[in-house]
């Protein structure tokens, strides 16, 4: 959440307009890509492929 005076000045402005839900800063757990992400950190990114095919393959 972006913590500055505009925007926290608009946000008292339109009370009636928007409804605020907040949420943890990072919460990797809830992200259904943290999982593939780091797959493809442990495996492809540590193979080093020098191709596009090999890359593909990888992936």
């Amino acid at each position: 959440m972006h913590g500055g005076k505009a925007v926290r000045a608009w946000l008292e402005a339109n009370t009636e307009r928007i409804e605020l839900h907040l949420m943890p800063g990072y919460s990797s757990e809830l992200n259904p890509d943290e999982p593939l992400n780091a797959d493809l950190k442990r495996n492809v990114n540590a193979s080093r492929t020098h191709n596009v095919d090999r890359l593909a393959h990888e992936t």
